[in-house]
């Protein structure tokens, strides 16, 4: 229940009277909500204290990227301190998009506007002056009619189309103004622009992500759903790219003789890699037309961000919490990830603390059922990027126990829009497992529910009807887990089911310089006559390896609900629901083994 008591609560704390590692085992324990934090200046050397934090998806902006190899130790990095850690965290590639700026001024730095000025818009990739403000993309000035606005700088400055005088001139006139510098955004609201949502650089950005195994990739400036379907298709070239290499240089589509060039787990990585594995796409809804198609687009999307900065300025300002809770609960009726953006907690760029509307900004978020909130410029730029995130989790954690207020999602419209109503061949047993799972946690007050799944679609599904719960979701796949870290509730870990557990021992040394050697290791590691452990022993090792890993999650005796799908590698678990007590399992193991001394 919720209370309005003045009381502190059990998990509201002063983030500066913890130290890191309590605060990791507290925010891993009761935090729900994930929190996506962008890497910019001010926070690239600080990833092990961020991760600590509480970040769970790091955000690399690729705007301003055209050296990838300034990226590529950014994301060793993240995965070389995650596994220090032993903490799952995925990362997300954001496309630019086709950002629309105006050209700079001949002679000078910017230029006056004042209220009532009239002056020109002119398709050109000359410099503008006092009287012209010159832009590089034909098709708006084209597309554009009288009446219709132009915003500029994120919306400070306001024109208004009066009249077409040549093909590529408009004359406008200045609806609010300031001073105008180079390389401001441009904004037209009313148009669908003719422009693809993948420029030629997205294309090579997101085959840069596609190589580097990136767990997902945010496309920004989606209108429709074709502009997402674009993005999947270019994926799949990508991948008939690698199958050909494949046949070249097998397993891997490497040369033998390059083999060294690579980290040793990657490489297991990539011997395991599903033959489907591809980024999760999450489009980015920034302009108001998106909304006219968004049901198309949610459809072929794996995962939506609110991104509010630039629909706050195409949309009206007042429409906009309006517009978040809308698509947060058509997402979460899709059962599909929801990412709520930018400005959150904004002036934690300049000040230690964030304003109390920011608080509020962010519990709302929390109780309008996202899956995860982002900080942006608050950790790319700003002096407290480590403090933002254990603000951010600590207001999450207070917001989430006071559940009375999260709003609550129709199982009926899930049932006609999740993910199995999608599917060509529906699962008859999957909603039914889901829907049971989520209500034998609430009625039996589980203190969790563990999810083996082999997609991560049944995490999906039960992530939406229990937002109270956490989920534990066991998996063997390292790719499965993070593109779980997204999820409200879901703790992901990878677990191995073989009875060899086909990993050998490798020394480095022993592959240093040694290509044949490394093959060797990787085919042996990737030997698929391996044995799965039975039912029992699989429910024990994953007891057993809770309580190693994570002992905080769960204790002896504590009631769990356990669950799965169509699981192939674990036939004895599929379509499964099962009511336990935690360490049931090990305790059952034990007595077989007395057992089996008695009989022997």
């Amino acid at each position: 229940m919720s209370s309005l008591s003045s009381k502190s609560s059990g998990n509201s704390l002063n983030v500066n009277e913890i130290n890191d590692l309590d605060l990791f085992k507290l925010d891993r324990k009761t935090r729900k909500t994930k929190i996506v934090a962008t890497l910019g200046p001010a926070s690239r050397d600080k990833i092990r204290e961020l991760i600590l934090a509480g970040v769970n998806v790091f955000r690399l902006n690729f705007s301003h990227v055209t050296d990838y190899s300034t990226q590529v130790p950014i994301i060793r990095e993240i995965r070389k301190v995650s596994k220090e850690l032993k903490i799952c965290v995925a990362i997300l590639g954001d496309l630019c998009g086709p950002k629309i700026r105006n050209n700079g001024f001949k002679g000078r730095e910017s230029i006056p506007l004042e209220k009532g000025q009239h002056l020109y818009l002119k398709a050109s990739s000359e410099l503008g002056d006092e009287n012209t403000i010159c832009m590089n993309t034909p098709q708006i000035i084209k597309q554009l009619q009288p009446e219709h606005r132009v915003l500029l700088d994120d919306g400070n400055i306001s024109l208004r189309v009066l009249q077409r005088v040549a093909e590529d001139t408009l004359e406008v006139e200045v609806l609010t103004g300031t001073e105008l510098k180079a390389r401001k955004g441009i904004n037209v609201p009313d148009l669908l622009i003719d422009i693809p949502a993948l420029t030629e650089k997205d294309k090579r950005d997101a085959k840069f992500m596609w190589d580097q195994r990136l767990d997902f990739i945010a496309l920004s400036f989606v209108q429709r759903r074709q502009d997402v379907q674009d993005l999947h298709d270019l994926m799949a070239e990508f991948r008939k790219e690698e199958e050909e290499k494949k046949k070249i240089y097998p397993p891997l589509g490497i040369p033998v003789d390059k083999l060294n060039d690579y980290d040793y787990n990657y490489l297991v990585e990539e011997i395991h890699l599903s033959p489907e594995w591809r980024p999760m796409v999450i489009s980015k809804i920034e302009k108001p037309q998106a909304l006219d198609e968004i049901d198309e687009i949610i459809k072929v999307s794996d995962g939506i961000m609110v991104a509010r900065g630039d629909l706050g300025v195409e949309c009206q300002l007042e429409k906009v919490p309006i517009v978040q809770k809308e698509l947060i609960r058509k997402v979460n009726v899709s059962e599909k990830p929801v990412i709520t953006a930018t400005q959150m907690l904004e002036s934690m760029i300049t000040n230690p603390v964030p304003t109390r509307a920011e608080v509020s900004d962010v519990a709302n978020a929390v109780f309008d059922g996202t899956d995860a909130v982002m900080l942006s410029g608050e950790c790319a730029a700003g002096a407290y990027p480590v403090e933002s995130v254990k603000m951010m989790s600590s207001i999450c954690r207070f917001a989430e126990e006071n559940s009375d207020y999260t709003d609550k999602i129709d199982l009926n419209l899930i049932r006609k829009n999740g993910i199995n109503s999608l599917l060509e061949h529906p699962n008859p047993f999957i909603d039914a497992i889901a829907d049971s799972a989520a209500t034998a946690a609430e009625e039996s007050n589980a203190s969790a529910i563990i999810v083996y799944t082999d997609t991560g679609d049944t995490c999906n599904m039960i992530s939406k009807r229990n937002r109270n719960s956490n989920i534990i979701a066991i998996t063997y796949s390292s790719h499965v887990q993070r593109k779980l870290t997204v999820l409200r509730g879901v703790h992901p870990m990878l677990i191995n089911f073989k009875k060899n557990n086909g990993t050998m021992p490798v020394q480095p040394d022993e592959t240093k310089n040694n290509n044949n050697q490394i093959i060797f290791n990787l085919l042996s590691n990737f030997n698929t006559n391996s044995e799965y452990l039975n039912t029992d022993e699989v429910l024990a090792k994953t007891e057993h390896t809770i309580l190693t890993r994570h002992p905080e999650w769960l204790s002896i005796g504590d009631k769990v609900v356990i669950c799965s799908g169509y699981h192939p590698l674990l036939p004895g678990l599929c379509n499964t629901v099962k009511l336990s007590c935690f360490g049931d399992a090990i305790r059952t193991e034990k007595s077989k083994t007395y057992w089996d001394d008695d009989l022997n």
